[in-house]
């Protein structure tokens, strides 16, 4: 998340968590495949549209999912339904 807030593209594996949080548009290396891990590397270092592609698919995740803002209001939600709970069943 940093590296995306930090407009960065991001070099991660093809995992249903990392889909999750850089989008499924966003390019992923094969798990355990080193040369799949240097072939991102390499894509990113000399092809400008991809590496601006995955820095604006970051940016746009971030705004819209992972804002600073977002994730503190939707924890104090969470927190406020634990509470709302918590105080009915006693």
């Amino acid at each position: 998340l940093d590296a995306m807030a930090a407009r960065l593209p991001v070099v991660a594996p093809e995992m249903p968590i990392v889909s999750e949080v850089l989008g499924p548009a966003y390019p992923p290396y094969r798990r355990h495949s080193m040369s799949s891990f240097l072939e991102l590397i390499s894509a990113f270092a000399r092809d400008e549209r991809l590496r601006d592609r995955a820095v604006e698919l970051g940016a746009s995740r971030i705004a819209t999912l992972f804002h600073p803002q977002l994730q503190r209001d939707r924890l104090i939600a969470a927190y406020r339904a634990l509470d709302s709970r918590a105080s009915s069943s006693s």
